[in-house]
């Protein structure tokens, strides 16, 4: 097995648990999606990103290493959630390094000069407290970003070599 498969496999498996928590996410997303439709499009932004992450690990595990192949349909809805995904990713990436490039106190003043034009939150709320969440959540879209930009990008070279693999269907 070629190295740059190793690496195709192991990023593949760090990105499924993420795929798991951004469905289950994207589901309750979905429910507040209904009464605010500005949110859809992040909404489907993220299904692309899950259905990709499935789609890429059923193409390793029955077409690269298994030899099985797919219709010719499959190649397209990879290639097109691999585009939205990788756009995702460089996105989760890029927002990824800034927030924790920022100090916490930067990122408290930014915060609070952003609660204060934001009505409904409450005056006795923990900033420090949202800072942490902040941070948190910042460093798992670093890790897809880091994670899922090389696995795109590894899928689409995947997608060329292994072309033989999707049947043409008339």
């Amino acid at each position: 097995m070629p190295n740059s498969l190793k690496i195709y496999q192991v990023l593949g498996y760090i990105l499924l648990p993420i795929a798991y928590l951004f469905g289950f996410f994207d589901t309750l997303f979905l429910l507040s999606a209904l009464a605010n439709p500005e949110v859809l499009i992040f909404v489907f932004a993220i299904a692309s990103l899950v259905v990709y992450i499935f789609l890429s690990h059923r193409f390793l595990k029955k077409g690269i290493l298994s030899e099985q192949s797919f219709a010719s349909k499959s190649k397209d809805w990879i290639k097109v959630n691999a585009i939205v995904s990788l756009l995702l990713c460089t996105l989760f990436l890029l927002n990824g390094l800034s927030i924790l490039a920022i100090s916490d106190a930067k990122l408290l003043q930014f915060i609070e000069e952003k609660a204060k034009v934001t009505p409904g939150i409450p005056t006795d709320f923990d900033m420090n407290l949202l800072v942490s969440v902040t941070k948190k959540v910042s460093a798992v879209l670093l890790i897809t970003g880091i994670a899922g930009v090389p696995h795109v990008i590894l899928t689409l070279r995947y997608l060329k070599q292994y072309s033989y693999l999707f049947e043409e269907t008339l």
